[in-house]
């Protein structure tokens, strides 16, 4: 680990770790290659109770990045993990990034310059590694959210992505951080709550990205399953407005328009529908039956919550 303090720290980047050692190495290996030097910036790992050696990793490392590893004891979530590394940041400016990414040599030099005012809160795009099978859901997803903009300009805060992103450190610490009640959709929330506090979201689809993991299907309507049971109704008792923004209030109609939802909810229609979102996502086809598919999952979990 190089501490040497002979170039001005600008920018802090913290990447939450859990049992993800293979894929942090590669994220690693693309920081040290940044271009301008790696002493501008400082790169906080904190090891969230991994078992695959990630503390061994992070106690061994001897390469040029100034890299800073926080050891968790155990497993308190990626929330948790991102706010032990807040903690520890030294710069004025945070770059929040996942353990599982490959950054181009300008990412973080563009991440600094993108910032011209203290309010502002920069989003970067996401893409997957096509270098290799991409599944269908992983090529729809890459152009959800902010990511169907193909320019800069303002988005709406609920597209915060907290794997690629950057903020100031005392707006992040202002807000208090990620909520650690939440472990998936925690993004939505610090979205939200950074708008509350006078922040300007931008999203700069030339700030770039490389996911190098991909979920499978059934794994990922999993995860949005157990959204809609645990996460989603915190969410909407903090933020009232995502009743509408995330259709819940679909669910709960009456009437005629509520006969059709349900009926569209049943298994008797998404029991197909499923059988095609996986034969289509081993195909690598993106399509909107990837969106009913969400909808259906973490409705599911939402109606089995009230």
């Amino acid at each position: 680990m190089d501490t040497s303090l002979d170039e001005e720290l600008r920018i802090s980047v913290v990447i939450p770790a859990f049992n993800a050692l293979p894929y942090l190495k590669e994220t690693i290996a693309s920081l040290e290659a940044q271009q301008g030097g790696v002493r501008f910036f400082e790169v906080i790992v904190v090891d969230d109770g991994s078992s695959d050696g990630t503390d061994d990793y992070l106690r061994a490392y001897q390469g040029p990045l100034r890299l800073i590893s926080v050891i968790l004891s155990s497993n308190r979530g990626r929330s948790a993990a991102r706010n032990a590394g807040i903690a520890k940041a030294s710069a004025k400016l945070l770059l929040l990034m996942d353990a599982d990414m490959r950054v181009a040599p300008d990412f973080v030099a563009g991440h600094l310059s993108a910032h011209t005012d203290s309010n502002v809160v920069v989003v970067g795009q996401v893409r997957f590694d096509h270098s290799s099978r991409i599944g269908g859901y992983s090529k729809y997803w890459e152009r959800r959210g902010a990511q169907r903009n193909s320019r800069l300009g303002t988005i709406n805060p609920r597209y915060f992505l907290s794997g690629a992103s950057s903020l100031p450190t005392d707006l992040a610490r202002k807000i208090g951080g990620f909520d650690e009640i939440i472990n998936y959709g925690e993004d939505i929330d610090f979205g939200l709550r950074l708008a509350q506090a006078a922040a300007k979201m931008v999203y700069n689809p030339n700030l770039t990205s490389i996911h190098l993991h991909q979920r499978e299907l059934s794994d990922v309507l999993g995860v949005l399953y157990n959204f809609g049971v645990d996460t989603l109704p915190i969410l909407i008792k903090k933020h009232p407005r995502l009743r509408d923004e995330l259709r819940v209030s679909l669910s709960e109609r009456t009437g005629i328009a509520g006969m059709v939802i349900r009926a569209a909810m049943s298994n008797i229609i998404h029991h197909p529908m499923l059988i095609l979102g996986k034969w289509l996502d081993h195909w690598g086809i993106a399509s909107p039956i990837f969106t009913y598919l969400i909808f259906r999952a973490y409705i599911s979990g939402w109606r089995r919550s009230v």
